[in-house]
């Protein structure tokens, strides 16, 4: 009798967590520490430094749909939101017409890739170093394999005043396009 008791007791206990399980998982009541946990069964890998409990719980709750939808841009936006607080611009490489001449191509080729599955992701959030790594390296979770990410800040700083040459990348159709007349000679 004592022995049943004891097995009972252990069932009863174990069946008592069980049911506490959906509390666990939880997401706005339970742990980040825990949700940090479940996010790398998952194998989503998040580094605490570069992201607070709001962000924390949001990957949580969204952690199924993120990694069901892996590799898709919807995923790479829906990152940019939580992560950054604004959905970034998507720029696949196979959207850019090949129809350029050698210098648009190769501009066009160093910041958007060379191959056709290489994906730019474009946002004006403005981050330190460290956290454009980390964010970088997360993001690559969520791509497909053959694909290569380039993750482009454009920052606030990056404006054009009177004291800047605006034709630093400007490519004339034709000669005649842009031509200065000279100034007066002081002689």
């Amino acid at each position: 009798m004592g022995s049943e008791m004891c097995i009972r007791d252990r069932y009863n206990d174990f069946q008592a967590q069980i049911d506490r399980l959906p509390e666990r998982f939880d997401t706005e009541n339970t742990s980040c520490e825990f949700l940090i946990e479940y996010l790398s069964w998952l194998g989503i890998d998040i580094s605490r430094e570069y992201v607070d409990d709001g962000m924390i719980r949001k990957l949580a709750a969204e952690a199924f749909e993120l990694k069901r939808y892996r590799g898709t841009r919807y995923v790479l936006e829906r990152i940019g939101e939580i992560l950054l607080g604004e959905k970034p611009v998507i720029i696949e490489r196979r959207q850019i017409a090949d129809n350029m001449n050698k210098t648009e191509k190769q501009v066009s080729d160093a910041l958007y890739g060379e191959n056709p599955y290489d994906v730019s992701v474009l946002t004006t959030v403005e981050c330190n170093d460290g956290r454009r790594r980390w964010l970088s390296g997360f993001l690559e979770q969520f791509i497909p394999v053959r694909c290569k990410l380039k993750l482009i800040f454009l920052c606030g700083h990056n404006e054009m005043d009177t004291y800047t040459y605006i034709c630093l990348l400007y490519t004339s159709p034709s000669p005649r396009d842009g031509l200065l007349s000279r100034m007066p000679s002081s002689a």
